[in-house]
């Protein structure tokens, strides 16, 4: 028998998840550690993964600003 965890725990717990995979899926994006995505993505760690990466790669720089395109249409 498992026992499940409070409401008050869990949405907390997904949510600092959540947040860290954000942030993490960004800075992998712009570092172009596509691989990293999938990892951070999938996994379910309560940020423990996000904060490894973020470890990881603190000294690393963007190689290259990532495009926008324009959203105001053609000119």
């Amino acid at each position: 028998m498992t026992k499940r965890l409070p409401r008050m725990v869990s949405v907390p717990l997904m949510v600092w998840d959540t947040a860290w995979k954000l942030v993490a899926v960004r800075r992998a994006w712009q570092l172009r550690d596509y691989g990293w995505i999938a990892g951070i993505s999938v996994t379910s760690s309560i940020g423990i993964i996000p904060m490894f990466y973020f470890w990881r790669n603190r000294d690393r720089e963007l190689s290259a600003p990532i495009p926008m395109d324009d959203a105001s249409g053609p000119a």
